[in-house]
C-alpha cells in the first residue's frame, strides 16, 4: 500500500544500488530510505500498521522536477503538505490539485498514476496515510459519506469531500502526536494504531461539517478565504506578540466580523482558540524537551507573567505545567 516514485534518477531509490541508504525496524515494522543526487535529495520513512501505512517524505530540490507516482494497491489516502504549495494531477501539464500548509486532500484511489511538480531551491515535506480498502469497506452501511465514497470508487479515483479540506486544530494535534510518539516497540504500535483511527474519525466528522456549510449560503469569497488563511499563518508566526482581532483583520485586509465568522467556518475554531491551541502545544513541547524555566516559557509564548501562563495551561490540560517537570 505504497507509492513508488518514478522520476528520472530517483526511480532507483527502492532498488538495491550503491548510494541508497536503507534502514528498518522489524519490531514496529518501520523502514526509511534516502538518496542524494545532483538534482536533489529525498528521504522516505514508512510505518506499516494493521490499519494503515504512514509515509513521511522529505525533498531538497536543486532544479525543477516532475515526480510520477504509481499506486500499486488501491487505498484510501490522506495527503498533507508541510511546506510550499505542491501542484499535482493525473496529467503533468494541468496541475489542478494544490496542496499547501493549510489544507489537505482525502481520496480513494484505485490502481493509478499521478504527477507532482516540485520547484527548484525549495525544501518539501509531505505526510501521507494510506488506509486499505478492507479497512474502508468494514464500515459500509454505517456511514452515509463513506457509503457514497465506496459507491463512487467503482468508477475511478474519488475524493471523500469535493475539494481540499482545511487542517483543523484537532487534526494538527493528532499529526503532531504521531510524529512525536514517545513510545517504542509494541506500545508504539498500539499508540500509532489508535492515533490513525482518531485521525480518520476526525476526517469523517469534518466532511460532515463541510457538507453542512456547503448547503448554506456562505458569504466568503475566494479573496476572503485567502485573507483568513493569511491571518492563521500570521497568528502562528507571531505567537509571542499576539494582536487584537481588529489589528489582525487590518493586517490581512479584511473586516473583523468576517475574519471571526470566516475563521470559525474554515477551521472549526475561533481566532483565540487557535492561538491558545498552538501556545499550549508549544508550551508542552518546551516543558518536555528542555530545561527552560516556566517563567521564560511563559514569556516566549507571549504571556504577561508566569501566573497567567500557569492558569491557562491548567485550564487547557487539567494540570499545572510543573507536573511535566517532576
Amino acid at each position: 500500500m505504497t507509492f513508488k516514485p518514478h522520476f528520472g534518477e530517483l526511480s532507483t531509490l527502492y532498488n538495491d544500488i550503491p548510494g541508497a541508504s536503507i534502514s528498518s525496524n522489524s519490531i514496529t515494522r518501520e523502514s526509511s530510505s534516502s538518496l542524494t543526487l545532483p538534482s536533489g535529495s529525498v528521504t522516505y520513512k514508512h510505518i506499516f500498521l494493521e490499519k494503515a501505512t504512514l509515509v513521511q517524505s522529505d525533498y531538497t530540490i536543486h532544479k525543477d522536477i516532475i515526480i510520477r507516482n504509481k499506486l500499486e494497491v488501491p487505498c484510501l489516502e490522506i495527503d498533507f503538505s508541510f511546506s510550499d504549495t505542491i501542484h499535482a494531477d493525473e496529467d503533468p501539464s494541468k496541475k489542478r490539485r494544490m496542496l499547501h500548509q493549510t489544507n489537505y486532500e482525502l481520496l480513494h484511489l484505485r490502481s493509478c498514476k499521478g504527477f507532482a511538480t516540485l520547484e527548484e531551491n525549495i525544501d518539501y515535506s509531505t505526510f501521507e496515510v494510506h488506509f486499505s480498502t478492507e479497512y474502508l469497506h468494514q464500515w459500509y452501511g454505517s456511514h452515509q459519506i463513506l457509503d457514497q465514497l465506496i459507491t463512487k470508487t467503482r468508477v475511478g479515483p474519488s475524493p471523500l469531500y469535493r475539494g481540499p479540506l482545511p487542517i483543523t486544530i484537532p487534526t494538527q494535534t493528532v499529526m503532531n502526536d504521531i510524529h512525536q510518539c514517545p513510545f517504542i516497540g509494541t506500545t508504539r504500535k498500539m499508540y500509532l494504531e489508535a492515533k490513525v483511527q482518531e485521525l480518520f474519525a476526525l476526517q469523517l466528522d469534518l466532511c460532515e461539517c463541510m457538507q453542512h456549510i456547503g448547503q448554506k449560503a456562505s458569504s466568503l469569497s475566494a479573496y476572503d478565504i485567502e485573507r483568513i488563511r493569511e491571518a492563521k499563518e500570521y497568528i502562528r508566526d507571531h505567537i509571542n506578540t499576539p494582536c487584537s482581532i481588529i489589528e489582525l483583520a487590518h493586517k490581512v485586509g479584511i473586516n473583523d466580523f468576517k475574519l471571526k465568522q470566516g475563521f470559525k467556518e474554515l477551521f472549526g475554531t475561533t481566532v483565540f482558540g487557535y492561538l491558545q491551541e498552538i501556545r499550549m502545544k508549544q508550551a508542552r513541547q518546551h516543558l518536555q524537551a528542555c530545561n527552560t524555566s516556566i517563567s521564560e516559557i511563559a514569556e516566549r509564548l507571549g504571556y504577561q507573567n508566569q501566573s497567567a501562563f500557569t492558569s491557562a495551561f491548567k485550564k487547557y490540560f487539567g494540570y499545572p505545567p510543573s507536573t511535566l517537570r517532576k
